[in-house]
């Protein structure tokens, strides 16, 4: 018995150090891309973003497809496109703070730790910065531990309209 008790917490242990290691990596990686310094060369969030953004990461073409902005009640919720029909779904919260990576810039935080979110949606955190007329950038960031924001990459943001599908 204390023989399998040792080897799961060695287990864990090394699970625990690869995931850090593993989100260090990442965000350096982030920190080193392109969309970096596009991110960090931004205009003021003036205005903010509200109504329907269609979303899009690189070559990205899965189910997550806009977000929702509500500005004047400081929330929004994600589009997904999924079983053939869209489906608002993953509430969050916005406010206006200082970036978790970039402490002089100021960023648009997508907050998912609201009621009603999973336990594993909770420790995401999205920053968006505004890039152009009706264009935005985010850059998603998961906190594994507190204090240690991991980046986890960036996407980009276009004003537009829902489309209806009939």
């Amino acid at each position: 018995m204390k023989f399998l008790f040792k080897l799961i917490y060695r287990v864990a242990v090394i699970l625990v150090v690869l995931i850090l290691v593993a989100g260090f990596y990442r965000t350096w990686k982030m920190n080193n891309s392109p969309d970096q310094k596009i991110f960090t060369d931004s205009e003021a969030l003036n205005p903010l973003p509200s109504g329907y953004y269609s979303l899009s990461i690189g070559d990205y073409s899965g189910f997550w497809k806009a977000k929702i902005f509500d500005s004047a009640h400081e929330q929004g919720i994600n589009v997904l496109y999924r079983w053939s029909k869209d489906e608002d779904r993953y509430p969050f919260r916005t406010y206006l703070s200082k970036g978790i990576h970039e402490p002089d810039l100021e960023v648009l935080k997508v907050d998912y730790n609201v009621t009603g979110n999973s336990f594993w949606l909770k420790p995401f955190l999205e920053e968006i910065v505004k890039t152009g007329e009706g264009e935005y950038l985010g850059k998603m960031s998961y906190q594994f531990l507190p204090g240690f924001p991991f980046a986890l990459g960036f996407y980009k943001l276009q004003e537009g309209e829902k489309k209806i599908e009939l």
